[in-house]
């Protein structure tokens, strides 16, 4: 779902990619909203050979802020499933 690069003839996900997407599940846990310059600071530190705003790093910052909307739809829509839970488990309705 999240694989951002993969090698030519092959479905497998490069190392870099992972990183990538672990660096992003770690930074989530620390912050809902990240500026776009900590995406880049992870970006320069994955893939020194890429240019701040080139083309690759371009779609590795669109790829983790797209990442960070899926996190944070997925973290809502659990929260909300467990509070409906909760009022019921409880009798609150």
């Amino acid at each position: 779902m999240y694989i951002l690069k993969r090698n030519p003839g092959t479905t497998a996900a490069t190392k870099e990619d992972k990183d990538f997407l672990m660096e992003l599940k770690c930074l989530f846990l620390r912050s809902r909203n990240p500026p776009t310059s900590a995406f880049q600071y992870i970006i320069e530190n994955i893939w020194p050979k890429y240019v701040v705003n080139s083309a690759e790093s371009g779609a590795y910052l669109s790829k983790a802020h797209k990442c960070f909307d899926s996190f944070r739809n997925e973290l809502n829509k659990n929260m909300a499933a467990l509070a409906r839970q909760f009022i019921k488990d409880k009798g609150y309705v």
